[in-house]
């Protein structure tokens, strides 16, 4: 068969159309892309909807160029909006909010990425001092101000300095949509991430069975899931009835490092079985049937100051603080007990006493 002869480009104006595909059939109806040029800048020409890319003749292609030019087809400017006369930072945030959640309607973005910033919003700027300052009159001060009170209230440099940046965006798309004045306050002093370790805070012991007393439903068991096992948060989040032995009462864990055995003990038994019995005695499936359900648990244990990486660490510090023989102590983390020793291990104040007292 004999290659069809590409016909030449098409202008009309600013806008041109370039031939791309080769038609199908004999009917000589060409794949067309039109450009839209103007200041040296290219892009697809868009207008009341008709589509830049058509299928069509040289003729048909002409004659939609010359319809497209008599309309109104260039693209709406946006309308530039008057500054509110007083317009607050939750005010501000809530209307960031909004926008965020039509681009996540439009699949711009990503669910997480609307979920962490509404949970910053709703946690950190909503229920502190900086809500009802005017954005007019935001300064560095202000923003120090309240960045010392997250730091007063023990959170950790990261999770701080996370929450400014949320601010500063929700500050910026006002900027660029005429919300608040052109010129930004200036950045405050943010507490230093200094290493792996302050990165990744460590409740204590307490601080865990505090959020299973008042958690509720699955999320209540997931945590004690976690406590019971030390495993990471996707290993459990994702388990299968498959994974779960009942008469060796043994649980297999799939994570980064592979899968590995650990028996299960007392509590964690137990609360298995009770999932177990609810859910119908199912042989196979998902444990947790809801979506991303360690996105979720990650919410809910945002708000008692820890995430569920923080209970791994504990299960860690606890076991090395017990003296687990090394191999067990892998057996059931996943990971060399060196790397405990460096990253996960938290100094007790006793052993560190104890240790003075052999100095001496």
């Amino acid at each position: 068969m004999r290659k069809p002869r590409k016909p030449a480009a098409i202008a009309r104006g600013p806008l041109k159309a370039h031939p791309r595909k080769p038609p199908t059939a004999s009917d000589g109806r060409w794949y067309w892309q039109v450009i839209y040029y103007e200041d040296r800048k290219q892009k697809s020409a868009r207008h009341e909807g008709k589509p830049a890319h058509r299928r069509g003749t040289p003729a048909q292609i002409r004659a939609h160029l010359d319809q497209v030019l008599e309309g109104d087809w260039r693209q709406p400017q946006k309308a530039t909006r008057e500054l509110p006369e007083i317009l607050t930072v939750g005010a501000l945030c809530r209307l960031w909010l909004i926008a965020l959640h039509q681009r996540l309607t439009r699949e711009r973005i990503k669910p997480q990425t609307y979920r962490n910033a509404h949970a910053i919003i709703k946690l950190h700027v909503m229920g502190s001092s900086i809500v009802d300052i005017p954005v007019d009159r935001l300064t560095q001060a202000i923003q120090q101000r309240w960045i010392n009170e997250q730091q007063d209230a023990g959170s950790a440099p990261r999770s701080v300095a996370l929450r400014w940046r949320t601010l500063r965006s929700a500050l910026r798309w006002g900027r660029d949509h005429g919300y608040t004045p052109p010129h930004l306050p200036a950045a405050p002093e943010l507490p230093k991430v200094d290493g792996y370790v302050h990165n990744h805070s460590t409740p204590t012991r307490a601080q865990i069975l505090q959020a299973i007393d008042e958690l509720t439903g699955w999320h209540q068991s997931l945590v004690v899931l976690l406590l019971g096992t030390g495993a990471r948060v996707g290993e459990v989040a994702h388990l299968d009835w498959t994974a779960w032995n009942r008469v060796d009462r043994a649980l297999t864990l799939s994570g980064k490092t592979g899968a590995r055995t650990i028996p299960t003990n007392s509590t964690v038994h137990q609360t298995l079985t009770e999932m177990w019995m609810e859910a119908g005695q199912p042989s196979r499936g998902r444990v947790f049937q809801v979506t991303k359900p360690d996105s979720i648990i990650r919410e809910k244990l945002f708000k008692f100051g820890m995430n569920p990486h923080g209970i791994r660490r504990r299960v860690s510090s606890q076991l090395i603080e017990a003296g687990v023989d090394v191999k067990a102590y892998e057996a059931l983390m996943g990971h060399s007990y060196a790397l405990a020793i460096k990253i996960y291990a938290q100094a007790n104040p006793s052993r560190i006493a104890a240790a003075a007292d052999l100095l001496g």
